[in-house]
């Protein structure tokens, strides 16, 4: 997994933070299609990564994953207003429910 909160990782590829999370989707393919595209310096027929991990634009303490692995089913929960993750994240998001 890339690791975008190593500053190391993001001077390698010439980024800076706020290209990272920024809400401007242009900005944020292109250094998302670059990292997609890095090979394996021991195979170029393999992907140099198979996820991404960065910082939330809303949270900076919360983690982003992009993975590009079809991840193993878990389990899955049904969400309505009621259901406490949706209450919490309306809370932190400062995001009225309706």
């Amino acid at each position: 997994m890339l690791d975008l909160y190593d500053p190391a990782e993001l001077l390698e590829r010439s980024l800076r933070p706020t290209q990272i999370v920024t809400r401007n989707l242009s900005v944020t393919q292109a250094w998302g299609s670059r990292i997609w595209n890095e090979r394996d310096p021991h195979d170029s027929t393999r992907r140099r990564w198979q996820a991404v991990q960065w910082w939330s634009y809303h949270r900076p303490f919360w983690d982003v994953l992009g993975s590009w692995e079809q991840p193993e089913l878990d389990h899955v929960e049904d969400l309505d207003l009621d259901h406490a993750a949706v209450r919490d994240a309306a809370a932190a998001l400062v995001r009225p429910l309706r």
